[in-house]
């Protein structure tokens, strides 16, 4: 488990260290749009237009861990490579390996976990706030709660 977190420490500063503009730039059409990869991002489904290091090639509906505005992120591939006006919302670190996806389980079991604790909390003081999900971030110090009030 140890060599999973030292994995994604490095991509985290790596990630912190360079920003998106930093990284080979996407490939640019003539039509000033730029070649960019659609990917499905966080618990609520966010599309977004990411970068891809050296021009990979991601099949559709392959998992990829993403730096985001909101930190490391797994995505889903939903197009490879289109051509469209505009900045990236992110970058596609790589294409999610067998040891990220044994990281992301435990980090979902982690955030159930945490919800129960969180429902225990709210119903113990007779809170009215409806807590709808917890979201894992992959950094594996992050979760995002989310409520519905």
């Amino acid at each position: 488990m140890s060599s999973i977190g030292n994995r994604i420490r490095d991509d985290n500063q790596r990630s912190n260290e360079q920003q998106v503009s930093d990284h080979e730039s996407p490939r640019e059409t003539a039509d000033d749009r730029v070649e960019l990869t659609l990917v499905r991002v966080g618990i609520h489904g966010q599309v977004g237009r990411f970068a891809s290091p050296n021009d990979s090639g991601f099949r559709r509906r392959s998992r990829v861990l993403c730096k985001t505005s909101r930190g490391l992120e797994v995505g889903q591939v939903l197009s490879s490579q289109v051509a469209t006006p505009g900045q990236a919302d992110g970058m596609i670190l790589r294409e999610m390996g067998p040891d990220d996806e044994l990281l992301w389980g435990h980090l979902q079991a982690l955030a159930s976990e945490a919800n129960q604790d969180c429902q225990e909390w709210l119903h113990n003081r007779g809170c009215d706030a409806v807590l709808l999900e917890v979201e894992p971030l992959m950094d594996g110090r992050t979760l995002y709660f989310h409520f519905l009030n």
